[in-house]
């Protein structure tokens, strides 16, 4: 658990991530950052491995001293495992990259045939309700500023046509979708990622902080955890089948 799960997107991938992830045998985290999943994922599966670039990050998921998992420094370019793996995690990392179709062979590659792969992004088709200004900056001017759905250094915002194409030609079929936050939720949080962020890292390139302002294993308190699951909920019932979201988050399987 950590004091982000008080951003409701951050909260809903989170748990749908660790829903649809499952368990299994070997799994892979590629983009591990201090080791969250792997701590709430521990008892699901024999071995974890969780890899990043972020040094002062992977110093924090080692220190949860967890059981049965592991934290190498690697990049997604460059993954070093072949066919290892039954199942992989890539959570908010490929909008990152300038070239994500890089990182899904590399994904590819890491696992075994049949292997599955649970991977979130931002949705380009984004309610309005979360970022106004990007919103109106694309539709007017076809262009827009680093902020909200924009924010934390992404190169590439993907619809998930763009996604689901993306994962065809490098090998994988999408098995289940899910779009996470509508027009209530990302009201709710608008800009307060944006604004919060720094408080986790220096800056949106996932440098390390030179300080520390909240700790990655401090938990948010029950209260205020509650807040996030109504907003969550409503947003639910009110916009169940919409596509229109903050993220969205799919699980697709290795077929070549």
């Amino acid at each position: 658990m950590s004091l982000k799960m008080l951003a409701p997107s951050y909260y809903n991938r989170f748990r749908t991530a660790v829903r649809l992830i499952g368990t299994g045998k070997n799994l892979l985290d590629i983009g591990c950052s201090d080791g969250v999943f792997e701590e709430e994922l521990q008892e699901k599966f024999e071995k974890i491995t969780g890899m990043d670039l972020n040094e002062q990050d992977l110093k924090k998921a080692k220190s949860r001293n967890l059981r049965n998992s592991r934290f190498i420094k690697a990049s997604a370019y460059k993954i070093p495992f072949n066919a290892k793996f039954d199942k992989a995690l890539s959570i908010e990392v490929i909008e990152h990259l300038e070239k994500p179709e890089k990182m899904l062979q590399q994904a590819r590659k890491s696992l075994k045939k049949g292997g599955v792969l649970v991977i979130s992004t931002p949705n380009r088709n984004f309610p309005f309700t979360y970022d106004p200004i990007n919103y109106l900056l694309e539709k007017v001017f076809g262009k827009h500023i680093g902020i909200g759905i924009y924010g934390f250094g992404h190169e590439r915002i993907f619809s998930f046509e763009e996604l689901k194409e993306l994962l065809e030609k490098n090998g994988f079929k999408i098995q289940e979708a899910k779009f996470l936050n509508h027009y209530f939720a990302g009201l709710c949080e608008n800009y307060l990622s944006t604004i919060l962020q720094p408080l986790f890292k220096s800056d949106p390139k996932n440098r390390q902080a030179k300080k520390e302002f909240i700790g990655s294993k401090e938990k948010p308190p029950k209260i205020l955890e509650g807040i996030v699951k109504a907003i969550l909920k409503v947003d639910e019932l009110l916009f169940k089948n919409s596509k229109t979201s903050v993220g969205m988050m799919v699980k697709a399987a290795r077929v070549k």
